[in-house]
């Protein structure tokens, strides 16, 4: 320690004796000293080099020591940390002569060190000189506690102002910005040290929104009262927006007008959708009106739907048992033909009868396709080359009028069943040649479609087969109820017009995926537009004609399981088979069937129904399967709603069928070894 530290903290003169003599004064020196030792404060006296000479008594009570103790200096009592820079400012002190204040944390007897406002004095002789320092430490503690909580007070309240939303602001008597939130700075699109202390006029870059701002604020303060207004404000972006302010006077304790406090919130959006309200509500009877009538369009629409969904499941249901009952009408009409075919007058009412049970077919068959309840086996369709080979067929049946057909080979493939097709295409041709009965153009071609989400139809490729004539044309009323079945137009009692023409190619287009659609006007003909899903080009499966058996199938007897649940449609086709030279063993379940099979060995063909009570017969097939996986099987039905793996994938024969048509199923399965 240096000669000036040693003076600094090692006091020459610590007394409890008689004190130093003052300076004359008005006040006898015994009083002064008094009155130094007992103030609340604590005191201290150094010489003019600054080695400490007395404390008063208050500095020993605090520190808990005597003035022998004391001795030490200030280094005992004074917190380490503080002590370099209390040693060098007071250092500067003695030095430069001047006042000496500082606030620094002395450790108390109670351990606990607490802040202390340190004031010291010169006091000089005649010649300037210092000749002594006077020293007061008065303690902090109660003023820094309230310091921080006024902080802690400021910064919550600083914290709670930038939580809000929107723009809260506080500005004086001449509109000087005072204090701000977050949202202010953002609003402004600039920092707060940017904006505060200054006007609208001064920070804002369109002057004249920053003059009526500031009109506002100043009608606010001088009326007094608070108000609530719109402004219209450019945000930093340059878009325009409106906000809500709220503004009031701020006011002094005494009641005096001091300033502005507002807070403001972007009510942009909500004007827009209160002017879209107001604009709704101008044709607000219009919209009811128009909501109603396409309420009661919509209604009726599923009313209609209903009504025809109803329709379908009664007309598909009769079909179904209609078809149950035509199977053996139409087998023993080919047996007895085969019969008494040498008899002119048995042959030709037999045929007869035949013709009958073969449009009592196509009609039931009409009947499936409108409830979409046919069987079908769609196929990848060369469209270009069905419609050639059907170009024949298609001019005798359309004959009188003259038939075009521009179909182009490179359309893509349709996914489709091509015997369907064709009596599709074909009903369509009919209905135009019905529609110019003095003759006219009837016209085919097709394009290629592509349909959007959004639709009647699955968004995709579609090739749309169109059919146009120039007849008559249609009324809206009829067109509404083209497709509708049993709706038809044409004169009764000629064998044509059962109305169900047009409802077979909807049922068709949409249990193939696609829609029928048509245009039609009085006098303008019409055009019907058969939509199918498209495929990629490849080898396209090609209808074959129908082959004709004119006799038993070649090579030894079979034996046969013949099952189904109907007794007549089992004995009619059990007496074919027998006529066709087989052994028929009859069952009329597949749980009867399954018996059957585990007491014979020898049986070589299982024919079986669909829609069986208890198990279906492509249950059975499987059941069968599982133990003799290459067993010739085959399905006997009318019923539609198989799955993909039974329509494919199983032989199949559809009810009502004939002597050839179960013929030539035998010769298929007859070597059948493939399970499905």
């Amino acid at each position: 320690m240096n000669k000036f530290e040693n003076r600094f903290w090692r006091s020459e003169v610590v007394t409890d004796g008689p004190l130093p003599a003052l300076a004359e004064s008005s006040i006898d020196t015994e009083t002064l000293w008094l009155l130094a030792e007992n103030i609340p404060t604590l005191c201290w006296i150094a010489n003019g080099d600054g080695y400490i000479a007395w404390y008063n008594r208050r500095w020993h009570d605090y520190c808990g020591s005597t003035p022998k103790v004391m001795a030490r200096g200030w280094e005992s009592v004074c917190d380490p940390a503080s002590l370099p820079d209390v040693k060098t400012r007071w250092q500067g002190a003695i030095i430069s002569g001047v006042p000496f204040e500082m606030t620094f944390p002395l450790r108390g007897a109670d351990g606990i060190v607490r802040p202390f406002l340190t004031r010291v004095q010169p006091v000089r002789d005649e010649t300037g000189a210092v000749v002594r320092w006077f020293g007061v430490n008065i303690e902090m503690s109660a003023q820094v506690q309230a310091e921080h909580a006024l902080e802690q007070e400021r910064d919550l309240s600083r914290a709670v102002i930038d939580a809000l939303p929107g723009v809260v602001y506080a500005k004086d008597r001449d509109g000087r910005m005072l204090a701000a939130n977050q949202g202010t700075a953002a609003l402004i699109g600039k920092p707060p040290s940017f904006f505060l202390g200054k006007t609208d006029v001064e920070y804002l870059d369109d002057k004249d929104q920053a003059e009526a701002l500031m009109a506002t604020d100043r009608r606010i303060m001088e009326a007094g009262v608070a108000e609530q207004v719109e402004e219209a404000v450019s945000l930093p972006d340059g878009t325009q927006a409106i906000w809500l302010s709220t503004k009031a006077p701020w006011r002094s304790a005494s009641g005096e007008t001091i300033g502005l406090i507002g807070a403001s919130v972007d009510i942009t959006a909500r004007k827009a959708a209160e002017a879209e309200l107001e604009r709704i509500n101008v044709t607000l009877t219009e919209r009811i009106a128009a909501a109603v009538v396409d309420r009661e369009t919509a209604l009726t629409q599923v009313y209609e739907m209903q009504r025809l969904e109803a329709i379908s499941q009664l007309t598909g249901g009769i079909a179904h048992d209609f078809n149950n009952l035509l199977t053996p009408i139409v087998g023993t009409l080919d047996l007895l033909n085969r019969k008494y075919q040498e008899d002119p007058r048995a042959a030709r009412m037999i045929s007869g009868a035949q013709e009958s049970a073969e449009r009592a077919r196509v009609l039931v068959s009409q009947l499936l396709s409108f409830a979409r309840r046919q069987i079908l086996v769609p196929k990848s369709i060369d469209l270009a080359h069905l419609v050639r080979d059907m170009t024949e067929l298609i001019i005798r049946s359309a004959a009188g009028v003259d038939v075009r057909i521009e179909i182009a080979d490179d359309l893509p493939c349709v996914r489709v069943d091509p015997n369907q097709l064709e009596l599709a295409l074909l009903n369509l041709a009919i209905n135009a040649r019905d529609a110019m009965p003095n003759g006219g153009v009837l016209t085919i071609f097709a394009d290629v479609q592509q349909v959007s989400p959004g639709g009647a139809l699955q968004a995709g490729d579609y090739v749309a087969l169109h059919v146009t004539d120039n007849g008559c044309g249609m009324t809206a009323e009829t067109l509404a109820r083209a497709a509708e079945p049993f709706y038809t137009t044409k004169r009764t009692g000629t064998g044509t017009g059962t109305g169900l023409g047009l409802s077979m190619v909807d049922g068709l287009a949409r249990q193939t995926g696609g829609m029928l659609t048509i245009d039609s006007s009085p006098g303008l003909g019409t055009t019907a537009h058969l939509w199918l899903p498209s495929e990629p080009r490849a080898v396209a499966a090609q209808p074959s004609p129908l082959v004709q058996a004119t006799g038993r199938t070649e090579g030894k007897a079979l034996t046969i399981l013949l099952v189904d649940d109907e007794p007549l449609v089992r004995m009619g086709t059990a007496d074919m088979l027998e006529t066709m030279g087989h052994n028929v063993i009859e069952a009329s379940s597949g749980f009867e069937a399954l018996e059957v099979l585990s007491t014979y060995e020898d049986i070589d063909v299982l024919l079986t129904d669909y829609m069986m009570p208890g198990m279906t017969g492509s249950q059975l097939i499987e059941r069968v399967r599982d133990a003799r996986p290459e067993f010739p099987v085959a399905l006997i039905t009318g019923f539609a709603k198989l799955s993909e793996t039974e329509a494919e994938k199983l032989p199949r024969l559809t009810k009502p069928f004939r002597l050839a048509d179960l013929e030539k199923l035998l010769d298929d399965i007859s070597g059948f070894s493939k399970r499905p």
